[in-house]
C-alpha cells in the first residue's frame, strides 16, 4: 500500500513470522520518516 497525498508516503509491510503489519510514514519533501512496529519482542 502506497499513498502519496499531499506529500505523505505510507507503506504497509507484512511480517509472515509474527503475522503483524509494520508501517512507514514519510514526508516526501524532507524525507523525514517514522516506522511504527507494534511487535514487542
Amino acid at each position: 500500500m502506497n499513498v502519496n497525498a499531499m506529500g505523505l508516503l505510507l507503506r504497509q509491510l507484512y511480517d509472515i513470522e509474527s503475522g503483524t503489519f509494520t508501517y512507514l510514514f514519510a514526508d516526501t519533501e524532507s524525507h523525514a520518516g517514522v516506522i511504527v512496529d507494534p511487535v514487542y519482542e
